[in-house]
């Protein structure tokens, strides 16, 4: 087993470089709008802790690792920590 898949731990180099999500990524023009200032600073905080929920979930659920791969450019403090259900 890989250790970056222990614990829940998102598989990174697959979920930001897998040729076809970089691709749909791009072609869909995917990305994050402005985060609240709340938000940002939060994120900073040690130990901080939050809930995203994406839709659809199983049908269609491949949004959910198109999103995990640019997690880290808007929350890189939290990315680390990031779990994800599918």
């Amino acid at each position: 087993l890989r250790s970056e898949l222990k614990y829940g731990n998102p598989w990174r180099r697959f979920s930001e470089d897998f040729p076809p999500f970089r691709t749909m990524r791009s072609y869909l023009g995917l990305g994050f709008g402005p985060l609240p200032k709340e938000l940002i600073e939060a994120e900073k905080k040690e130990g901080a802790q939050f809930v995203f929920a994406t839709f659809p979930h199983g049908c269609g659920s491949e949004f959910r690792i198109l999103m995990e791969g640019i997690m880290h450019t808007v929350l890189p403090d939290v990315h680390l920590r990031l779990r994800t259900l599918a």
